[in-house]
């Protein structure tokens, strides 16, 4: 009853996640009559700490225009975890820490850990202000397991975000592995001459790439002026400086990119690895598929392509948008 009367009010949903480890985006969606009629979208800076004090104005103006504000969070921290028991014999064998934890038990068996400390954080990382509702990221890949799981397949998927992703291993919808994974490494502690290398030049034959004196040449000033006009060599010369800069934003771009493409294949090998070895999954299968929803914006056909031929199974990805993720199970939730 109270969420068909919710309906016929104005509702905001605001939605906190990370981007990466130094911002923290604040996005909302205005709700009447199950339409969503306005959105917006603010980043905000975060020191390690907290998120910078204007986030107070923002929540305040996002209340001026609803009846209501519901305020969700995705933990974005390491200290979650998610384990296949549901019960104190199965906790006590993956070594999971309950009375320190806030645990949410699953359909199908499994349990998603939340270090209580880490929830205590959340209120102090949002300058004070308490949100209605915090979700693991666990969570929100399960939701995409569930409407979208492969049948008969035991298949290792993944959430993959701006700074960390999400693996978990299931066979239809029983969950058999889950582990946090962070992707956000600074640059320069890549190996770069393998993460991006430049083509190799063949200069047999430079002669042709050489510019003869008298193919180029002029007789006086007087010609070149009439070649050109000094404020088009000033044109010619502003756009070679942003010819360089662009050149070198796309190298930084790419090198940013094999980075990130470097971990993740990392993570997922690693994660296949520990699924296969570590006693305590019991595992007798192996992976059939790997299946990728991808909010990063970085995977392509290219990366599974690669990725598949190293592991030897077929590896596909689907781009996500986390921000329509997050408002969908708030919705769900809160019958809007």
């Amino acid at each position: 009853m109270a969420g068909i009367i919710r309906r016929f009010l104005t509702n905001a949903i605001l939605c906190v996640f990370a981007t990466d480890t130094r911002t923290r985006r604040a996005y909302a969606e205005f709700i009447r009559n199950l339409k969503v009629n306005k959105t917006s979208q603010e980043d905000f800076d975060f020191d390690g700490v907290q998120i910078e004090s204007k986030f107070l104005n923002h929540v305040t103006k996002l209340k001026e225009g609803a009846n209501a504000l519901y305020i969700a969070n995705l933990l974005s921290t390491p200290n979650q975890w998610a384990v296949p028991a549901s019960d104190i014999p199965g906790f006590n064998k993956f070594g999971m820490n309950v009375e320190g934890s806030y645990i949410v038990r699953m359909p199908g068996g499994w349990t998603i850990f939340t270090s209580k400390g880490e929830l205590r954080n959340v209120a102090r990382v949002l300058c004070g202000v308490k949100p209605d509702l915090v979700y693991s990221p666990f969570a929100l890949l399960y939701e995409k397991i569930r409407t979208s799981f492969l049948a008969g397949k035991l298949t290792l998927y993944v959430y993959n975000f701006e700074s960390y992703c999400i693996l978990m291993i299931f066979k239809d919808l029983e969950m058999k592995y889950g582990v946090f994974a962070s992707t956000d490494a600074q640059v320069n502690a890549l190996d770069l001459d393998s993460a991006y290398k430049l083509d190799t030049v063949d200069i047999s034959d430079i002669d042709n790439f050489i510019l003869k004196e008298e193919e180029f040449k002029f007789e006086n000033f007087q010609e070149l002026s009439a070649e050109g006009t000094q404020n088009e060599f000033e044109d010619l010369e502003e756009i070679a400086e942003t010819d360089v800069k662009n050149e070198k934003k796309d190298v930084e771009w790419s090198v940013t990119q094999a980075g990130k493409f470097d971990i993740l294949r990392k993570d997922v090998r690693n994660a296949i690895k520990d699924y296969y070895s570590n006693p305590l999954f019991e595992n007798i299968d192996f992976i059939d598929e790997v299946r990728i929803f991808d909010a990063s914006g970085y995977v392509d056909e290219q990366f599974c392509k690669d990725l598949s031929d190293e592991l030897l199974v077929e590896v596909k990805f689907t781009p996500t948008d986390l921000r329509s993720d997050m408002c969908k199970i708030v919705r769900r939730e809160l019958e809007l």
